[in-house]
């Protein structure tokens, strides 16, 4: 009887029950796009853990040096599948990769950003949702809601380059600066501690913005001559060694010119590369990709990590000026 009445009323009111009927199937659409409810049940293609990866832009050294560390941690091991994603520089795109990470239910995620107020809402979520967060950035960055923060010790890094210069033999040195992005936290931080380390033993008389080129750099110094004639500066340092390099292409006479930059690798000691370096030194320093995956893998056993840890750098000498 019941199911009668159901049937004489659908007959009844048919015109309304095909006009809802379209908005139901919108409804399940989306709804399927945001839950992925499918991911139950599909095989993790023999991987024990998905880490999620948002990175806010791979174009400079040290965020392509953190996503091939990060890889060659995944490759060593068949327990981990990472998911990679770039935002562009963008800070709503990062935010919006974490939330929608989060939703694919991945069991930890990395963040690699600079920005802070833009994502604290999406890394509140993450922290709710129980799943780890490790966050690689900057000193700005102390507080964030995360498992732990890694971060870059840009000051350290600028106060050894500064040191370097003033141990040569030219008096007050006269440095050519090359920076990656103007007035943000990493080439602030490093042109503070290059100036601490000169300790009055020298000056930067030009800066350039290379915003992590090659191309870029070498024709800003070459937009900048004479200011950067080598005959008015005695050293370079660049804050990666794509700048560096472009440094190198620009500047007529470079070879008599020590060339100082921060490179990042996660190996031990120098490299074969690195002992056949056009560079006076470098400034070894750690992407944090090692790190963070190592703690990762501790977070999802259960084991308790610091919340804040300093990465490490240090000058190597490779020709010059001894340390």
């Amino acid at each position: 009887m019941k199911f009668e009445k159901a049937w004489n009323f659908l007959h009844r009111h048919r015109a309304w029950t095909w006009m809802l009927a379209p908005l139901l199937l919108v409804v399940l659409v989306f709804w399927l796009i945001w839950a992925q409810p499918w991911r139950a049940f599909l095989p993790n293609n023999g991987y024990r853990y998905v880490v999620g990866i948002s990175q806010q832009a791979v174009s400079s050294s040290r965020q392509i040096a953190l996503k091939r560390a990060l890889q060659a941690v995944a490759s060593d091991t068949d327990q981990l599948n990472l998911l990679f994603d770039s935002a562009g520089d963008d800070a709503a795109v990062q935010a919006r990769q974490i939330e929608a990470m989060m939703h694919q239910r991945v069991d930890a995620i990395i963040v690699d950003t600079s920005f802070t107020a833009e994502l604290h809402t999406a890394f509140d979520n993450v922290r709710a949702a129980g799943i780890p967060l490790v966050l690689i950035g900057d000193e700005s960055m102390a507080g964030a809601p995360c498992d732990l923060l890694l971060i870059n010790d840009y000051a350290r890094m600028g106060r050894l380059a500064g040191e370097y210069f003033s141990r040569m033999p030219h008096g007050a040195v006269r440095l050519l600066e090359v920076q990656g992005v103007p007035r943000s936290v990493e080439a602030k931080t490093l042109q503070a501690g290059l100036r601490q380390g000169l300790a009055g033993h020298g000056k930067v008389i030009c800066v350039i913005a290379g915003y992590h080129s090659r191309a870029v750099t070498g024709q800003r110094i070459r937009d900048s001559a004479p200011a950067t004639s080598p005959f008015d500066i005695h050293a370079v340092f660049a804050h990666d060694t794509e700048m560096a390099f472009g440094a190198l292409d620009s500047l007529n006479g470079s070879d008599s010119l020590p060339v100082v930059c921060v490179q990042y690798d996660d190996a031990d000691g120098i490299s074969a590369e690195q002992a056949d370096s056009p560079f006076d030194a470098v400034v070894l320093a750690h992407s944090g990709g090692a790190q963070a995956m190592g703690y990762i893998m501790d977070l999802l056993r259960g084991k308790a990590v610091p919340q804040s840890l300093l990465l490490p750098a240090e000058l190597k000498v490779l020709k010059g000026v001894a340390e």
